[in-house]
């Protein structure tokens, strides 16, 4: 079981290597900027708005698929936890942002997180993170992949007040490794005060 577990892993990370704003936009002959983050967003903002939502909603799969599968393949089983479904959502991330087909630059994450933790925490993520999290979008018209690490204190009180103190463990667990995941590569937009 374990040596399964490993695979999904891995299987997680080459999914999540798959830049698709890359591919889309060689399909349509134009590329990212050199100095562009090859992710949805900069599609979005810089070739085409239908494909950078394109783009985004194929991001979203890499982190919905590999958790998803394993969420069916592992029931009721150890690595059914949500720590375990946490890991392999990481390395589906981890993969995005740091792509062994791409010499290891990525994206920042955003969207193939949002994938992950959709089949983790999926009423939580669908009725309060993202429609909170769109309106201020549109307001400030900007991405603001930091403002998503606000929403996870708000996760971990509702999942405290209704969770078990084993499964409320596993979550905060998970929710700490993704955060620290988003935070180390996204630094520098702290670093410089940029909301991008």
């Amino acid at each position: 079981m374990i040596g399964e577990y490993i695979i999904f892993c891995l299987f997680s990370y080459f999914l999540g290597s798959i830049n698709f704003a890359r591919i889309f936009g060689y399909f349509i002959r134009k590329e990212i900027p050199a100095e562009k983050n090859p992710g949805a967003t900069t599609v979005f903002r810089e070739i085409s708005k239908p494909v950078g939502i394109l783009t985004a909603l194929f991001d979203i799969l890499k982190g919905v698929l590999p958790v998803a599968l394993a969420l069916f393949y592992f029931a009721d089983t150890f690595f059914s936890l949500p720590l375990f479904l946490f890991i392999i959502g990481c390395f589906a991330v981890l993969g995005h942002l740091y792509p062994i087909y791409h010499r290891f630059k990525g994206g920042r994450g955003g969207a193939t997180t949002i994938g992950a933790l959709l089949v983790i925490l999926p009423y939580q993520i669908l009725l309060v993170c993202l429609p909170i999290y769109l309106i201020l979008s549109l307001i400030f018209k900007r991405n603001m992949i930091f403002l998503s690490l606000f929403f996870f204190p708000i996760i971990i009180v509702f999942l405290f007040a209704i969770k078990s103190h084993f499964i409320f463990y596993n979550y905060l667990s998970g929710i700490i490794l993704m955060s620290l995941i988003i935070l180390i590569r996204n630094f520098d937009q702290f670093k410089n005060k940029k909301i991008n």
